[in-house]
């Protein structure tokens, strides 16, 4: 990996960690944006939300006979769709670790 980085907008070089380019302002992001975090993140939870109501489907009847294991049931299933939230994420940043992004807002 190189020590500078050079901006798309104003071809100013500068050093590899900065956050802002100094030839113009631009917002530079390391890794994955919050965009493509929370893409994965929510594919992460369709998947999780989906293993869940496929146990629960599967699991009915014995939901149905006792009311307190559906509560159980109920926690556990939240449990999961939140660990598989957070593995979508950290899947976005293994994936998009080496991008840089510059943002630029262009004021007329």
């Amino acid at each position: 990996m190189t020590n500078t980085i050079k901006c798309p907008h104003c071809g100013f070089v500068t050093e590899y960690g900065r956050t802002v380019c100094i030839g113009c302002q631009a917002e530079i992001v390391y890794g994955p944006t919050s965009a493509q975090a929370g893409t994965y993140g929510c594919v992460g939870l369709c998947v999780g939300a989906g293993i869940v109501w496929l146990l629960v489907s599967g699991l009915g009847a014995a939901m149905s006979s006792d009311s307190s294991v559906g509560i159980y049931y109920l926690f556990a299933g939240i449990l999961l769709v939140g660990i598989t939230g957070g593995i979508g994420r950290i899947m976005a940043k293994n994936k998009y670790r080496e991008q840089i992004t510059f943002f630029r807002r262009y004021r007329f």
